[in-house]
């Protein structure tokens, strides 16, 4: 195991680094959500961005939301409001319908904090 680790940290095997920097990304979206639980909106925000980031498809825009709730808890609206767009757009076309859902929700919860209902209504 420990040959694995030593492989993966310096760059032997490409494998092995490819499955170390998965998990440290995993590790990355749950110390978010652990953050964000705790309401440290903005420790949560960085540490889900840096999750997010690297991600593409059904994983970023199933990873999204977490990063958009804890903009949204940090009063960071229109930072909030623009992740969640582009992963909705995203969403809708790879046809994502399980992760457009959600991403509706929140843009709704958005929209509805800053007090525009139109936009709420819209989504």
């Amino acid at each position: 195991m420990r040959s694995l680790w030593s492989a993966a940290l310096e760059g032997q095997d490409s494998m092995a680094s490819a499955a170390l920097d998965r998990f440290c990304l995993a590790l990355g979206a749950i110390a978010g959500d652990i953050a964000l639980a705790q309401g440290d909106f903005g420790r949560a925000a960085e540490l889900l961005y840096e999750a997010v980031a690297p991600l593409s498809g059904h994983r970023r825009t199933s990873t999204t939301p977490a990063l958009g709730e804890a903009l949204y808890r940090g009063n960071r609206l229109p930072e909030s409001s623009q992740v969640l767009e582009r992963a909705l757009d995203q969403a809708i076309q790879s046809d994502f319908t399980c992760c457009q859902q959600v991403l509706l929700w929140h843009l709704t919860s958005v929209a509805l904090r800053r007090g525009d209902l139109e936009g709420a209504l819209t989504w």
